[in-house]
């Protein structure tokens, strides 16, 4: 499916229209120092996999990997890029690096978190801590998630407003969960779970 307009851009306007002007300012200004670093792991990443992330060292998100290992194209067109997985990060927060509280809730998720590209480095570089292994639900298997293509990718797919799947298949419809279909940074990723705690300062305790 092609679309007219770049929907992940209608999708940030929509999350910032919830922001007052001072808010909005805040949430421009995320210290590093907020992107706290766990526990470091080279075991390689599985479909299934439950981690939690922080801002704080305290405070913790869970999220979970729906896809492991994937192959994705790079923005050049070079060739294919592994080691990518497939997450979701939810609002469900915890203060134990453990399962006992994980309870996941697909409508409850970060802003731009789900779907969203990252690498194994983010585990190995204590960005992400697994806490356990769920294997995916009935639910989990057929969740509609997909990915757009906002950008010219020259002669080869995806194409300019491409709404498609990880293989860049064209998706026929727009699925309920849409990613940006690149990979995002760890700072990009606190910097979207920053921005839920300015509008919701509850995030940050427990």
């Amino acid at each position: 499916m092609k679309v007219l307009r770049n929907l992940m851009v209608e999708k940030a306007a929509k999350f910032d229209s919830k922001f007052t002007q001072e808010q909005l300012e805040l949430a421009q200004k995320m210290p590093y120092s907020m992107i706290k670093k766990l526990k470091r792991s080279k075991e390689p990443v599985r479909t299934g996999d439950v981690f939690v992330c922080s801002l704080n060292g305290k405070v913790y998100y869970y999220g979970k990997v729906l896809a492991a290992d994937v192959e994705t194209r790079d923005y050049t067109n070079q060739g294919s890029k592994e080691g990518f997985n497939v997450v979701f990060i939810f609002k469900n927060k915890t203060d134990k690096k453990t399962l006992d509280d994980f309870n996941p809730d697909y409508n409850n998720l970060m802003y731009d978190c789900g779907p969203c590209l990252v690498h194994s480095e983010h585990w190995s570089r204590g960005i992400f801590e697994n806490v356990g292994n769920v294997p995916l639900t009935r639910f989990e298997k057929k969740l509609d998630y997909g990915f757009f293509s906002p950008d010219d990718y020259a002669t080869r797919p995806p194409y300019k407003g491409a709404v498609m799947n990880l293989d860049r298949s064209s998706i026929d419809h727009i699925p309920k969960f849409l990613g940006d279909y690149s990979y995002i940074s760890d700072w990009g990723l606190h910097n979207n779970i920053y921005k839920e705690t300015i509008l919701d300062p509850s995030l940050l305790e427990i």
